[in-house]
């Protein structure tokens, strides 16, 4: 399925609500166009799976709905635009934020590839962007995510930004018959401002770092490896119990 782009004029008069140096996090409107965008990537089998947005049908009047509704919520909704670009490209969110605890859950999706050089970079500055607000304008000190193992590439950059990994919850997602495990990290605000400070003072340090980063991380394969282990383990186990 191919999602269109929102066409300039509201893609532009998003307001921008985080600034950052390959995109710009935005504060969601009620315009029509975005929201039906953002519907589409919902509805879109390409984007939904894994997620349980996927199992009923969003509309613009369900959008409309929700921009409302999380308002007034524990969590806090920005779409991801490309810097100087007048499209959007996914959305990225901070939600169960609890200021008794301190802690919140991250979450993204990317709806829409552009396919431009700096895409790679949109998924980790929009989520290295969203963290350093959560820690250095809410003042938490903990915030983890959860992602199906199937995604598991996608973790080995996530040490980059202080996210390592606590473990692994079997059969926490389920998507139409099947059960998938998740794997759980988290980044605490020690190690948020240890990275912050060897980086001279930015969690972002720029995307021509970030790529020099990357290069050199491209070979670790811990959580692949770990999985494996983990899996031969059980079965060893198993083996002996039954």
């Amino acid at each position: 399925m191919t999602i269109n782009k929102v066409s300039k004029e509201p893609a532009q008069k998003l307001q921008v609500f985080i600034a950052g140096e390959t995109i710009d996090l935005c504060i969601p409107n009620k315009n029509p166009e975005i929201l039906r965008t953002w519907s589409d990537w919902l509805n879109d089998p390409e984007v939904n799976t894994y997620l349980a947005q996927g199992i009923f049908p969003h509309s613009v009047i369900s959008q409309a709905e929700y921009v409302d509704q999380h308002k007034k919520s524990d969590r806090i909704v920005l779409l991801i635009r490309p810097k100087n670009n007048d499209y959007i490209v996914g959305v990225i969110s901070l939600s169960r934020i609890d200021m008794q605890n301190r802690n919140a859950s991250i979450a993204h999706l990317i709806g829409f590839k552009d396919g431009k050089p700096d895409s790679i970079f949109y998924s980790l500055e929009a989520k290295a962007i969203l963290t350093r607000h959560a820690f250095e304008k809410i003042g938490l000190k903990m915030i983890y995510c959860q992602q199906v193992l199937d995604l598991i590439n996608w973790q080995r950059w996530q040490p980059l930004f202080g996210y390592f990994f606590e473990g692994i919850n079997r059969y926490v997602v389920r998507y139409g018959n099947n059960y998938y495990d998740a794997i759980r990290t988290s980044c605490i605000i020690d190690d948020y401002q240890r990275i912050k400070e060897a980086r001279g003072g930015n969690i972002w340090p720029g995307k021509d770092k970030v790529f020099e980063l990357l290069k050199k991380t491209n070979h670790l394969k811990t959580l692949e490896e770990l999985k494996r282990w983990l899996n031969d383990k059980y079965s060893d186990i198993r083996n002996n119990i039954e």
